[in-house]
């Protein structure tokens, strides 16, 4: 089975995918397009303790932007809608996760729009109605930004991002550890001269943190996959660099069921033009036990990776580029060999940005 929520006109398309089927894909079991009479955009998205999925993003308030929150059921029907903000600041909900309590927690960005001040990192802990609990922020006289958030071992959370505040270079990434209640226990920085960047993180055995972006400062100074590793309290144990002679980024990293993590992003194989997803795979001592990139023959953007209940994984973007991008999913095995893959979308722009699993299997 796979369900297609479409959120906003012109924005991405969230796609959950068929995890389970190692065959081929499924049927489209229905489709929800949230909020349409907005320009908005969908960012990110979550499962909900009741079988449904939460969404979060933008949409256009005026001159400024408001933090987007839609919540639907099993079977596609809008439950929740809610926006967080006023008129003079710019709010962007770039991730969620799901709190014990059916609430959710999530991490992006707030800028005061009539001071023109610098963005800084958001973090909004809102109840399973949507209904805002507590919200802070952290950041320091320039830029700053979460993008993914994790609830962590201690019940606290985690948001890693990027910072333009603390380094002496240019963007750095940039990772918060939050208590339960959104008190800021630590902040740390790290990278380069160049920019660098999280897009991903999770937590890893030993209760420190395994995070995933792109980074201009290790390798060739274009984009590589960028892998850092810390202890619990943020410590720098080792980073490295990724990918080929092109752009390259992560977008994704998750423990597996074998003690190891793996690693999905986008990779620009040069003097090649087009770029394809690519996928790293480690083992428990964080060695690589192998890559491998999944070609359609256009520009492939990988945007998301979930594990499979029957063993391997599924990965999501887009191929193609402007009116012809389409939703692209690909299931591959544990040992990174494709299974099937399939293009989803019309003849506008299709984008897949997140994939979760179903409660059905799907």
């Amino acid at each position: 089975m796979r369900a297609w929520i479409t959120p906003w006109a012109l924005a991405a398309v969230c796609l959950i995918a068929s995890a389970a089927c190692a065959d081929g894909p499924g049927d489209i079991r229905w489709r929800t397009v949230l909020d349409s009479t907005a320009d908005g955009v969908c960012h990110a998205m979550a499962a909900t303790d009741t079988g449904g999925y939460v969404v979060v993003g933008s949409v256009p308030r005026r001159t400024v932007a408001s933090l987007y929150i839609a919540i639907v059921d099993a079977d596609g029907r809008n439950v929740v809608e809610r926006t967080v903000g006023n008129d003079v600041e710019v709010i962007s909900g770039q991730s969620v996760a799901r709190c014990p309590d059916g609430g959710y927690v999530i991490a992006g960005y707030r800028m005061s729009h009539a001071e023109m001040t610098a963005r800084d990192l958001y973090l909004l802990k809102v109840n399973a109605d949507a209904v805002p609990q507590w919200q802070v922020t952290s950041g320091g006289a320039l830029d700053d930004a979460g993008r993914c958030v994790i609830r962590t071992s201690d019940g606290g959370y985690a948001v890693a991002g990027e910072s333009f505040s603390f380094g002496p270079y240019k963007m750095q990434v940039y990772l918060v550890r939050f208590d339960a209640s959104g008190r800021r226990l630590w902040q740390k920085t790290y990278g380069g001269y160049l920019n660098d960047q999280a897009l991903s993180l999770c937590e890893t055995a030993d209760g420190g943190f395994l995070l995933a972006g792109r980074t201009q400062s290790l390798g060739d100074q274009r984009d590589d996959v960028y892998l850092i590793r810390t202890d619990a309290a943020g410590g720098l144990l080792w980073q490295h660099a990724l990918g080929g002679a092109g752009a390259d980024s992560a977008c994704h990293v998750e423990p597996t069921s074998d003690g190891g993590y793996i690693v999905a992003g986008t990779i620009t194989p040069v003097p090649a033009l087009d770029s394809d997803f690519y996928v790293v795979k480690l083992n428990a001592e964080f060695a690589i036990q192998w890559t491998n990139t999944y070609d359609a023959g256009d520009m492939e953007t990988c945007q998301g990776l979930r594990r499979c209940r029957g063993g391997g994984y599924v990965l999501v973007g887009t191929k193609g580029t402007g009116t012809a991008a389409d939703a692209w999913v690909v299931r591959i095995d544990p040992a990174g060999n494709r299974l099937w893959d399939a293009i989803c979308g019309g003849s506008a722009t299709d984008n897949a940005v997140g994939i979760l699993r179903c409660g059905d299997t799907g």
